[in-house]
């Protein structure tokens, strides 16, 4: 590791506590404080949101909630900072040696907050799932945050740790070779149901409303393509049926996105081989699927106009089929659901077979397939929180097996050499390899 960068941090964050929380006060930064105060002592949190009496609030909420807190979120530091003000931005970020933003939309909120944290010389994660965003702070930010020392890690939570670094662990523990990736990702709402936050219906309207944005960007850094080992994985369509799983679709999150920021480092940076990787949603019966689509039609159609992007943004549980709502999901509802995610993975018993397969018949099949399964408990707001604070645990805990530069980094490579895969096992979270699942 770089012996200065870790030196002149060290002095800057003498005397900060651990971690600043910016939006406590939403429904998943209040989430993420309660879990937090069971991973970090109370005197090493800061909570930060534009409004010290919300904030008071949410703090009284959270304690009627988990009462054995009461006696030590007063030891909780309370700093008033909003994306509007620079300056108590700056001041918010040199409280702590982390901070851990939940303010979105990012498109519109998380360059403020980047801006000021690489200033404040503090080390900066967020949970957003917008590939816009996450790749524009990568192209402006990210020699800047090098020259500083600084880590900027985007994506640091479902969105997108179960499948760039469950991939990144997958590779590790595969009997193999491995070159391919499909994952399936699978939502079990529990008997209660569940209802998605407006937060995340206003990203996705944005995100289909700004992709030729995203194009621009990516054609404007002409980046070199990837040479991957192996063959391309199969197109499977707009829709389709497997056998185990039922009825899947293209997953349209920020994995793919992250997948292969992180995968072109690898090739670019680390000379490792990449993977391919495609991800999908597994929507279940052919009913969710017809569903799907006439409604999933819908969203594309209205979120290009304006006029009907209005309509999308005010009325989220009639366009989403009742599966959005201004409200999220209650506390039960987010206890009882959990997910899965399938990383399918093909490859070769060894690289020697890999290239001397691929040198005879470059259309020659996988030898070896396996599974990697990633469950954990409810995706949006519980499951995320934990990953969220077991990544910052890392980053806080573990300096010297973070990337020896400051920039700007997907969880794959910020996280790659951590314990993190073993925080999360220990933290209610499933994560294996099974071989021949095919």
């Amino acid at each position: 590791m770089n012996g200065k960068r870790p030196a002149s941090l060290a002095q800057e964050h003498e005397g900060r506590k651990d971690i600043v929380i910016f939006g406590v006060t939403g429904v998943t930064g209040q989430i993420v404080f309660e879990h937090a105060l069971s991973r970090f002592n109370a005197d090493q949190i800061v909570v930060a949101g534009r409004s010290r009496t919300k904030m008071e609030q949410t703090i009284k909420d959270s304690v009627n909630l988990h009462p054995v807190y009461e006696s030590s979120v007063s030891q909780v530091q309370l700093v008033e900072a909003d994306v509007s003000d620079h300056e108590s931005l700056v001041k918010m970020c040199k409280t702590a040696k982390v901070v851990l933003n939940c303010v979105g939309p990012f498109r519109f909120f998380g360059e403020q907050v980047v801006k000021a944290a690489i200033e404040a010389k503090t080390h900066y994660m967020d949970i957003s799932g917008e590939p816009l965003y996450l790749e524009s702070i990568e192209a402006e930010w990210s020699e800047v945050a090098r020259r500083e020392g600084v880590w900027v890690v985007g994506s640091c939570a479902f969105d997108s740790i179960p499948n760039d670094l469950g991939l990144v662990n997958f590779k590790k523990e595969f009997p193999g070779e491995l070159t391919g990736v499909e994952s399936y990702l699978s939502f079990d709402s529990g008997p209660s149901g569940y209802v998605g936050n407006d937060g995340t219906w206003q990203s996705a309207i944005h995100g289909f409303a700004n992709q030729g944005q995203l194009k621009a960007l990516r054609k404007r850094q002409n980046f070199d393509p990837i040479r991957y080992p192996g063959p391309r994985l199969p197109n499977r369509g707009a829709y389709f049926k497997d056998p185990k799983l039922g009825y899947c679709v293209p997953f349209l999150g920020s994995d793919a996105s992250v997948v292969l920021r992180t995968q072109r480092y690898f090739a670019f940076r680390d000379r490792s081989d990449p993977i391919r990787f495609k991800p999908y949603a597994v929507i279940g019966s052919l009913f969710s699927l017809c569903l799907m689509i006439i409604f999933g039609g819908l969203f594309s159609i209205f979120a290009r106009y304006s006029t009907t992007r209005s309509l999308l943004k005010k009325y989220p549980r009639l366009f989403s089929y009742g599966f959005f709502s201004t409200g999220g999901p209650s506390r039960k509802q987010m206890e009882e659901a959990s997910f899965t995610l399938y990383l399918r993975g093909e490859g070769y018993i060894s690289s020697f077979e890999r290239d001397n397969l691929n040198e005879q018949n470059q259309q020659q099949k996988p030898t070896v397939h396996a599974t990697s399964i990633f469950r954990g408990p409810d995706a949006g707001y519980i499951g995320t929180s934990i990953i969220f604070l077991e990544a910052a645990l890392c980053l806080l805990r573990e300096p010297d097996s973070m990337p020896s530069d400051g920039g700007v980094y997907t969880p794959g490579v910020a996280f790659k050499d951590t314990t993190l895969i073993d925080r999360l096992r220990g933290s209610g979270f499933q994560i294996e390899v099974v071989s021949d699942q095919n």
